[in-house]
């Protein structure tokens, strides 16, 4: 049970400081091996923290290439947006420089694009009132013919001025 104790927790280890003491033949050999554990023990403590150590600055470089990368896009992203700046201030200088040529010094119409013949026509509220006021069918026969009735033996276009009229009674 002692033994594999030993083979468990200090085998390698300790195969190798006892072949170490064969080898030396120190004075005192039970003070050599602790010397020697302990100093073992502090190999690998150094060991344990190189292995933190190169696995921190793996991860370190790795977030340090994300970040020259999002520098890069960032960079690239400030020279768009200042070059869409740049263009959107030609325009406007273009824009400004039309109108202080044209004569009138009036700002350009832009015309709205018509409906396609596919879409809807959409009525407004303006025209949706007109259409209301306006009588339909048969009133609106009715309104013409006592219009005609009102002035009879004139045709709808010939309507005088009163100079005409004084004119045709001397």
């Amino acid at each position: 049970m002692d033994s594999a104790y030993l083979k468990k927790n200090l085998g390698n280890c300790l195969t190798e400081c006892l072949t170490e003491v064969a080898e030396k033949r120190p004075r005192d050999p039970i003070e050599y091996i602790a010397q020697w554990l302990y100093k073992y023990i502090d190999n690998e403590r150094y060991r344990k923290e190189k292995k933190k150590e190169k696995k921190k600055l793996k991860q370190e470089q790795i977030e340090f290439e994300k970040e020259e990368i999002l520098r890069a896009q960032r960079k690239e992203e400030a020279l768009r947006i200042a070059q869409q700046e740049l263009e959107r201030k030609k325009a406007e200088e273009e824009r400004a420089k039309k109108e202080s040529v044209s004569p009138a010094k009036l700002p350009p119409v832009i015309e709205a694009q018509e409906p396609a013949d596919d879409e809807p026509k959409t009525v407004s509220s303006d025209e949706t009132q007109e259409l209301k006021e306006e009588p339909a069918g048969e009133e609106a026969a009715e309104m013409e013919a006592q219009e005609t009735s009102e002035h009879p033996g004139e045709e709808p276009g010939d309507e005088q001025t009163p100079n005409q009229a004084d004119e045709e009674t001397s």
